[in-house]
């Protein structure tokens, strides 16, 4: 009987340690360069990453130095609806979609992940914060995550945004 009990043990833990790998998820990390515009009130804001390199080096005369190089490949969308308040505070929520899909979109969806902060830095305006990756579509659905955003708004609308980001994609999903 104490045998009986021992292989129901090990059987429990083999079906637990299957369950956990049946449901791990893969990691996708990615850093995107954005260029696009904000509305005058800027409370939306749309911007394209092309499909790219950066290289990033610390030189010893210069500190840090980044290029971005276009490669070829497909694109991505960065929409935000932005809610902005007094003491250079505000919220955000939007999506992502990448690529160019004619049957279905593969986007991740985000809400702010606490407040956001933006500053006046001569004419511009510079803003950073986090970002909570709640849902997606295509083979991002179901997909959790988080990203933080560094934008830099201009006097004539032009917006740059750089996103570092890491998803959490079930593992049942198939990435291309």
């Amino acid at each position: 009987e104490k045998r009986n009990k021992m292989n129901k043990y090990l059987l429990a833990a083999v079906v637990l340690l299957g369950l956990v790998f049946a449901f791990e998820a893969k990691r996708v990390a990615f850093v995107l360069h954005f260029e696009g515009h904000c509305e005058h009130n800027v409370t939306y804001c749309e911007s394209k990453a092309l499909s790219q390199r950066i290289n990033s080096v610390i030189t010893p005369n210069n500190g840090p130095e980044t290029t971005f190089t276009k490669s070829i490949g497909s694109h991505a969308i960065f929409s935000q609806h932005l809610r902005v308040q007094n003491g250079g505070r505000f919220f955000d929520r939007g999506n992502m979609t990448f690529g160019i899909h004619l049957d279905r979109q593969h986007s991740i969806y985000f809400r702010s992940f606490g407040v956001g902060h933006y500053a006046k830095q001569g004419d511009r305006y510079v803003a950073g914060s986090t970002i909570d990756v709640v849902d997606g579509g295509g083979v991002f659905q179901h997909v959790r995550g988080l990203a933080s955003i560094l934008s830099v708004y201009h006097p004539d609308g032009k917006l740059e945004n750089n996103v570092w980001g890491e998803l959490e994609v079930p593992n049942h999903v198939e990435l291309q």
